[in-house]
């Protein structure tokens, strides 16, 4: 005599809808998602600062006259964290080209940074040196120093 078990289909069955309904968390749905965070309200920032290289080199044709202009540019950005760069331009103010050698000093309170290169530009012209700093002290409160030394005109 051949005997049919039908508890095995149904026990299958009741599996399939456990897993399908979601059996095993007796009721409890899981908690909202977090809410999207506020929209950044931070104001964006852009500082300048503009100095005149003099050469007081003894016999230079420009000597004591004004030969390039450092124009430091400075954006700080709020969104969306806090960030700061400054980046430079140097204007030839002279018709020669000219090379030389500088470095800057910065200094605001206990924020202070430091950056040098060499520079060759050609008459009435100017070179973006681009980023040269990341502090977020004020470039436009701070004092800053510039030695150039090496100057050469062609």
């Amino acid at each position: 005599m051949i005997m049919k078990n039908t508890s095995i289909p149904a026990i299958i069955m009741a599996l399939i809808i456990c897993f399908n309904t979601g059996c095993d968390k007796s009721g409890i749905t899981p908690p909202p998602p977090p809410p999207p965070p506020p929209p950044c309200t931070g104001e964006n920032h852009t500082y300048t600062k503009s100095i005149n290289g003099f050469d007081f080199t003894f016999g230079s044709p420009y000597y004591n006259k004004a030969i390039v202009n450092f124009k430091f540019v400075q954006e700080q950005l709020a969104c969306p964290s806090f960030t700061s760069s400054t980046s430079l331009v140097i204007q030839n103010l002279t018709t020669n080209t000219v090379s030389f050698d500088y470095s800057i000093s910065f200094v605001l309170n206990y924020a202070a940074w430091n950056y040098q290169d060499v520079a060759v530009i050609p008459p009435l012209s100017s070179i973006d040196v681009g980023k040269i700093n990341q502090n977020p002290a004020r470039i436009d409160l701070g004092g800053i120093n510039i030695k150039g030394q090496n100057i050469t005109y062609y």
